[in-house]
């Protein structure tokens, strides 16, 4: 089932990076080594992100696939929808998130969005309504930020998102990310579209029980 999974995901993918913007990321989890609860996740993680615009909004999908040994131990799957028919910074987003541990939510609400003249920077609010499939607790309030910011002529990309909800209490997940952008530099291709650099993935409740927890990754990334 997850190579079906998986075949179906980079078919979709391909067929989407025609028209938009398509990356795959490699992520070295090294952080997991920092607490003693979470020294057996994962070491690997690969993703497939794909984003892209049309005259009724926006799309963004998301496929994360962890690695334990020889297997894949865990996906995750994250499919948006904003929909704007109408000129202004407001849309609506429908979301849904999966993963194969039988975790499935879906959300509405409003997204609020700030694109700067220059195009070099975005941020986003969403206030959504979240709804839990197969959980005692069916519903559920839930704050989504995003940010990206272009900077040093295109060399340093920083961008990531946070969520915020409650489920049996505050729940927190933040993935702040630095890239560097190879093919901004002077000598280097502009085809050559790989950058370097990782992420930090914050939660509360999440991975370790009511406390915080900080994983930090080294990955790399390419552009199709």
């Amino acid at each position: 089932m997850r190579r079906v999974l998986l075949l179906l995901t980079l078919l979709l993918c391909g067929t989407f990076a025609l028209h938009a913007q398509l990356n795959f990321q490699f992520h070295y989890n090294y952080g997991h080594q920092f607490y003693e609860q979470t020294k057996s996740g994962s070491d690997i993680t690969t993703t497939i992100e794909y984003s892209g615009r049309d005259r009724w909004g926006s799309n963004y999908i998301l496929v994360d696939f962890d690695y334990s040994h020889d297997k894949i131990s865990r996906t995750y799957w994250e499919f948006e929808r904003e929909l704007q028919f109408w000129k202004g910074p407001i849309s609506v987003r429908l979301e849904y998130c999966g993963s194969s541990l039988s975790h499935h939510m879906f959300d509405i609400g409003p997204t609020y969005t700030y694109l700067s003249p220059s195009k070099k920077s975005c941020l986003t609010a969403t206030i959504m309504y979240l709804y839990n499939v197969g959980q005692t607790q069916k519903s559920s309030p839930k704050f989504s930020g995003f940010w990206m910011f272009d900077l040093a002529k295109s060399k340093v990309t920083l961008i990531g998102y946070l969520d915020a909800w409650e489920f049996s209490g505050f729940k927190f997940i933040a993935e702040p990310q630095l890239w560097v952008n190879l093919n901004a530099f002077k000598g280097v291709a502009k085809d050559f579209n790989l950058a370097i650099g990782g992420e930090v993935r914050v939660t509360y409740d999440l991975m370790l029980p009511d406390a915080w927890c900080a994983i930090p990754t080294v990955a790399l990334k390419w552009h199709f």
